[in-house]
């Protein structure tokens, strides 16, 4: 995700990333030992899951500019996934 991230970032695309109830620590070490440059926020109280219904993990939304969910996707994505969804989303 951050390959696809660092492409698109500056053609008007955002990440966000949110972690189901882990330990700050964890979260951190996490986005330290992959490099991560795009926001990392955790969920502890799972209020954004329960809000948006996410089930099973991982679950990814897209959301477009005016903040609609365009799409959920569930499970893990490639590389080639993760590039098609974010030119789908990208601003035109």
């Amino acid at each position: 995700m951050e390959k696809q991230y660092q492409v698109y970032k500056d053609q008007g695309v955002e990440i966000l990333a949110v972690n189901i109830a882990q330990s700050d620590y964890e979260v951190r070490q996490f986005a330290v030992q992959r490099n991560l440059t795009f926001p990392v926020v955790i969920d502890k109280d799972k209020s954004v899951m329960e809000a948006y219904t996410i089930r099973p993990l991982p679950t990814t939304l897209l959301v477009n500019q005016e903040g609609k969910i365009e799409k959920i996707i569930t499970g893990e994505m490639s590389e080639e996934d993760i590039a098609s969804y974010m030119e789908q989303i990208k601003p035109s």
